[in-house]
């Protein structure tokens, strides 16, 4: 997004800028803010303001009209949100969409949010058209759907249904689907570096086997100013986390 600060005043595009920005958003009928509940108020904020800036020529839009109905996102006609405010919070300062309006209007000092992404909760909160999901389709297979309900609402022992499922997806190193085609060009997904890391190896190891090419693993000897000791080098050096190495 290369934006440094999310008050309006700072998101203005300058006139180099403006032509893309326009090519971003002029040609949309449709916008889908996917997982809203991890969006905090400043970054929905800027979609509404940069939107507005890629869209107000063409739609003929006022900047006092960017949170309004009626001039919202650039006045792009059907606007989508999707997400479960009961599951995770944004990151950063935690601060959601529906936090308490009052507490942030009777809050003091710097930690008060600015006037702008406080506007843009109460608009998110006037939204006129909720629709809540009470069913899902997501499995096909009943013994999956089973398993996942399961693991929601544990009991103190494992149903032997549940366990024979479990045993049953399992990967063994010889696993037979392991030589499908969907295993071995496909992505993995991962969501802690840990098991990143590991996956990366792996995966090495298996294309440089696959294509016949060797494979060179090299340590990175990095220096520091001032020197670092030696004890704190060697810890870092077995440290497979970017969050504490960097």
């Amino acid at each position: 997004m290369g934006i440094g600060s999310h008050r309006n005043r700072e998101m203005v595009p300058p006139a180099e800028k403006r032509s893309l920005l326009e090519k971003t958003w002029g040609h949309l009928k449709l916008l889908v803010l996917e997982e809203v509940s991890m969006i905090s108020p400043n970054l929905y904020n800027m979609v509404l303001y940069r939107a507005f800036h890629g869209r107000r020529h063409q739609c003929e839009v006022q900047e006092t009209e960017y949170l309004t109905r009626a001039g919202a996102f650039g006045r792009v006609p059907i606007v989508i949100y999707l997400g479960d405010f009961l599951q995770l919070k944004p990151t950063g300062s935690g601060l959601s969409l529906l936090s308490d309006l009052r507490a942030l209007e009777d809050a003091a000092g710097a930690g008060a949010p600015p006037a702008e992404h406080q506007q843009a909760m109460k608009f998110f909160c006037a939204t006129p058209l909720c629709f809540e999901l009470q069913a899902s389709n997501r499995f096909k297979d009943p013994e999956l759907e089973r398993l996942m309900n399961f693991m929601r609402t544990p009991e103190r022992t494992v149903p032997p249904a549940i366990a024979k499922t479990w045993a049953s997806i399992q990967m063994r190193p010889k696993d037979a689907r392991l030589r499908e085609e969907r295993f071995q060009t496909g992505h993995m997904l991962a969501w802690f570096w840990d098991t990143v890391a590991r996956w990366m190896r792996m995966r090495a190891r298996r294309d440089a086997a696959a294509l016949h090419q060797v494979l060179y693993l090299v340590q990175a000897a990095d220096t520091s100013v001032p020197p670092m000791p030696v004890d704190l080098a060697a810890k870092l050096m077995n440290k497979v986390n970017p969050g504490d190495t960097g």
